[in-house]
């Protein structure tokens, strides 16, 4: 059931979102904070549905109903999820990252998913717990005002399990990597200049490596404008360009990759 405030809120429900798949344990699970998945300037909703494995976030705004816009279907979900949250951008990412605590292989680990309108189903990062219990309790913020969001996740059980205590783990890293492949031969320190730009936008990057470079740019509707596979021309700063004279004025999202890891940033094209 969803009340809207305002000056006409009031005890009757304004819209009934009903489960779109059947199934069981619907409304159960979602975010106790508000968040903006795609960075719209809207809170959305979201809901985890327990008996398809499936997260259903709906777009909030003018437009909000009953019909969810956009699906996370990662295969590798278990039954075993205990909790789902908004949390500050974690992954260099457009929006509000949605963090989800699962028991997988014995461990409840914390896999975040930031917005991607491809919708691969698959978790930008991985949070390591080693706790064979699940986490009940996220705070995220810049906590110590250094201009990168951290994350502070907690448990009710420390390393013995079953022993009573608990332990906090604190990330700090604005890269987290969902494989085990070292970070070298790998992009990074992703730029884009000028922003906001009106005929050209110079795309910078560093490689370590020659692997592929997949480069993909989308406006917030998930239409693409550009996508592109290259090697890099250097081993180390490359820059790559692009006309948006054409482009219709808007905030547009690129995407770079190379193997498992991804850098996502966003820019804004202005009137000439």
């Amino acid at each position: 059931m969803v009340y809207y405030g305002g000056l006409y809120a009031d005890d009757e429900y304004d819209l009934k979102i009903n489960s779109p798949m059947g199934g069981y344990g619907f409304g159960t699970r979602t975010p106790r904070a508000a968040g903006d998945f795609n960075g719209d300037g809207s809170n959305d909703l979201v809901q985890y549905h327990y008996s398809s494995k499936t997260i259903l976030i709906y777009f909030g705004g003018l437009g909000f109903d009953d019909e969810p816009e956009y699906q996370i279907n990662d295969t590798s979900f278990t039954n075993y999820t205990t909790r789902i949250d908004f949390i500050n951008d974690f992954a260099n990412g457009v929006g509000d990252d949605i963090l989800i605590n699962q028991t997988r292989n014995g461990y409840s680990d914390y896999y975040g998913y930031s917005w991607d309108p491809i919708q691969n189903g698959k978790p930008d990062y991985v949070l390591r717990n080693f706790f064979k219990s699940s986490g009940l309790s996220v705070a995220s913020g810049d906590f110590n005002n250094d201009g990168i969001t951290e994350i502070f996740a907690g448990s009710h059980y420390d390393n013995n399990y079953g022993t009573p205590g608990g332990q906090i783990n604190l990330y700090d890293t604005m890269h987290v990597y969902v494989s085990s492949e070292s970070i070298e031969n790998k992009i990074h320190s992703l730029a884009v200049f000028p922003n906001p730009v009106r005929s050209v936008l110079n795309i910078s990057y560093n490689s370590n490596g020659y692997e592929p470079v997949r480069l993909k740019i989308v406006d917030v509707m998930g239409k693409t404008h550009f996508a592109e596979e290259f090697v890099p021309m250097d081993n180390g700063e490359n820059v790559f360009r692009i006309i948006t004279s054409s482009w219709v004025p808007g905030i547009y999202i690129i995407k770079v990759q190379q193997g498992s890891f991804l850098e996502t940033t966003k820019f804004v094209v202005t009137k000439h």
